[in-house]
């Protein structure tokens, strides 16, 4: 049987025990209130930041998509604004051809009108010579020679032409024959052909002459004049 004293110490001892079991209890009740607490709050910022995440996910989708649209449409005017550099310099070139050729129909259509209009001389004779040079060869160049008379007549005008090319080689003049070409006119006549001329040689004068029955009945020299006109038309 204990005595007084050491039942009363038992019992401080029960007491101390009991204090610190109440003490700890209440300390585990404390961290589980705070880990419930934590653990939501935490629980929340993860859902706000999954949700903010997609959102952004989604504009950077559409922005990707926008850029892509941007691009495409941008690649395409470029490809366009070339293609209309293009035709734009092909309708340039083009405008300029037929402009060139407009002045060569107004030069055709003055020409026939005199012929027509018997403003022409009624003789044969010479009435134009143009001499171009070739872009693609040295040395080389075309003419155009027109012969016309302006009499009423009923059977053509017939014979042989010659072209002559007269020119200085050093200090000598020479002659060479250029071409010739069968004759049968009625008002007017175009003979078109090439000259080759000799790399040594300087040109001076072309000489047409017109062979008739073994007579010479028409002769003229012209001086050598390369035109820098447009191109004759082929008439």
């Amino acid at each position: 049987m204990l005595t007084p004293p050491e039942l009363h110490n038992e019992q401080q001892t029960v007491k101390t025990l009991l204090k610190v079991v109440i003490v700890l209890i209440v300390i585990a009740l404390i961290i589980w209130l705070y880990r419930q607490q934590t653990t939501g709050e935490l629980a929340d910022k993860i859902a706000i930041l999954e949700q903010e995440n997609t959102q952004l996910l989604a504009y950077k989708k559409s922005l990707t998509e926008q850029h892509e649209s941007v691009t495409e449409q941008l690649l395409s005017e470029q490809q366009a604004a070339a293609v209309q550099k293009v035709t734009n310099a092909k309708l340039l070139q083009q405008l300029n051809i037929l402009q060139d050729s407009v002045i060569e129909l107004n030069k055709e259509l003055s020409f026939y009108q005199n012929i027509t209009q018997g403003s022409a001389t009624s003789k044969l004779h010479v009435r134009e010579l143009n001499i171009t040079a070739d872009d693609t060869q040295s040395h080389y160049y075309h003419y155009q020679l027109v012969i016309s008379q302006g009499k009423k007549i009923s059977k053509p005008i017939e014979g042989q032409l010659t072209l002559s090319l007269i020119g200085k080689v050093g200090q000598d003049t020479k002659t060479l024959n250029i071409n010739e070409h069968q004759l049968k006119l009625r008002h007017v006549q175009v003979f078109n052909g090439h000259i080759k001329l000799p790399e040594d040689m300087e040109p001076k004068s072309i000489k047409i002459s017109l062979i008739q029955k073994k007579k010479t009945t028409l002769s003229k020299t012209i001086d050598w004049q390369v035109t820098t006109s447009p191109a004759q038309l082929k008439r």
